[in-house]
C-alpha cells in the first residue's frame, strides 16, 4: 500500500495525467493565438536527493523544434502564452470539478498585442463563446466592440 499511495503511485499518476492534459490544452489555445509553431510543455521532473523522490514542475516553450526561454519572447507573445496556460487551466479545473463555469472575465488582455495577435485573440474568444454564457472583456481599445453582442462603455468625466 505504501507504494500505491506513495510518490510513485496514484499521486504520481494523477499528477502526470493532469500535467499532460494541461500541456495539451495549452497547445490547443496556442495554435489559435500564434501564427507560428509555438508549443508549451509543463514537465514533471523527479529529483532524487538522499533517496527521496521529489517532483518539480518546469515550463518549457518551443518555437518549432527549438526550446526557448519565455523571456526571449516579446511582451505580447509572453502574454499570449500566459493567456493560453490560464485558459487551459480553467478548462482543466472545470473538467476535474465536472462543472461548467459559464462566465469568463478578460481584463485588458489585448493591450500589448499587435493587430494580428488581437485578431487571433478575438478568434479564440469567439471559439470559447460557444461554451460560455457570458464573456466580459475589459479593454481600452474599442476597435473590436463591433464583434460583441453587448457593449457597455464607461467614460470618466472630470468634475470642475
Amino acid at each position: 500500500l505504501k507504494e500505491v499511495f506513495g510518490n510513485k503511485g496514484v499521486k504520481s499518476y494523477t499528477l502526470d495525467t493532469s500535467v499532460n492534459e494541461l500541456s495539451a490544452r495549452t497547445n490547443q489555445y496556442l495554435a489559435t493565438l500564434f501564427n507560428r509553431d509555438i508549443r508549451y510543455r509543463l514537465a514533471l521532473e523527479t529529483i532524487n536527493s538522499k533517496g527521496d523522490a521529489k517532483q518539480s514542475l518546469t515550463n518549457q516553450i518551443f518555437d518549432g523544434p527549438l526550446e526557448i526561454s519565455l523571456a526571449s519572447l516579446s511582451g505580447g507573445a509572453q502574454k499570449r502564452v500566459s493567456l493560453a496556460v490560464s485558459l487551459a487551466l480553467g478548462d482543466l479545473i472545470s473538467a476535474r470539478a465536472n462543472r461548467s463555469f459559464n462566465v469568463m472575465f478578460m481584463d485588458e488582455v489585448s493591450d500589448s498585442l499587435d493587430s494580428a495577435s488581437k485578431s487571433n485573440y478575438m478568434e479564440t474568444l469567439k471559439a470559447i463563446s460557444t461554451k460560455k454564457d457570458s464573456i466580459l472583456v475589459i479593454d481600452h481599445i474599442s476597435d473590436y466592440a463591433a464583434l460583441f453582442d453587448h457593449v457597455i462603455k464607461i467614460e470618466k468625466f472630470l468634475k470642475r
